[in-house]
């Protein structure tokens, strides 16, 4: 099997380059029967999903393309469990939801061995090294913010609906919720995105150098729904 940590764009070529088209329930047959050029088409088609629902959820850039590599990882070691084609996309999003969780967690207990260490520890290479990693896109930034802000179980059902077209039913089969809990976190998390992003949300400063610009509140919480 080819490695899934290629580009998105390398992905397509394999796909395209094949003459034998899998969609459907044949993909997802082909994905628990561990063929290759399956997993390779369902790389190519989710990948930009699930690494847009990481950055939500990790708000890192670098983080999420980490998460991004470790779901399909597992959805490759655990394609046994894929019982269903119909539910498929609730699996694969069910996963990067655990994988996003525990990078979390991992994450957490970093930061907490860190802050125990002596002062001066952490040198001015390590600070410089992080800052540079801080994504520049003043929007993206301010959404992120916002959704880090939320209650943990809003934060999953929205960045699950802002980051793939998974239907409510499929949602609550990712977070094993019921999908009544599902629409009403999901319409508590879209008003408290919509309150915070037009009020005191500060935007991120404008790096040295950089004109400055002068931009409105994202309101487009979801595809094609209102809060």
């Amino acid at each position: 099997m080819r490695p899934v940590s290629g580009t998105l764009a390398e992905a397509r070529t394999l796909t395209d380059v094949t003459e034998r088209q899998i969609d459907g329930c044949e993909l997802w047959s082909g994905v628990r029967a561990g063929d290759a050029i399956a997993f390779e088409t369902l790389y190519a088609e989710l990948s930009d999903p699930v690494f847009g629902f990481c950055l939500r959820r990790t708000g890192e850039w670098e983080t999420a393309q980490d998460c991004t590599s470790l779901v399909f990882l597992e959805a490759w070691r655990l394609r046994a469990t894929l019982r269903a084609e119909s539910a498929g996309l609730a699996w694969v999003f069910g996963i990067a939801h655990n994988v996003v969780r525990n990078t979390t967690r991992a994450k957490r207990r970093h930061r907490s061995l860190l802050q125990r260490l002596p002062l001066g520890v952490l040198t001015d290479d390590v600070e410089g090294d992080v800052a540079a990693r801080v994504d520049a896109k003043a929007e993206a930034a301010r959404v992120l913010v916002a959704v880090d802000r939320l209650p943990e179980n809003e934060r999953d059902v929205i960045a699950l609906s802002l980051s793939s077209e998974l239907t409510y039913e499929q949602i609550s089969m990712a977070l094993n919720v019921p999908v009544g809990t599902v629409k009403s976190r999901l319409s508590r998390a879209r008003m408290r995105l919509r309150d915070a992003l037009q009020t005191e949300l500060p935007a991120p400063a404008t790096p040295p150098g950089a004109p400055a610009t002068t931009r409105k509140p994202a309101t487009n919480l979801g595809p094609g729904e209102a809060p």
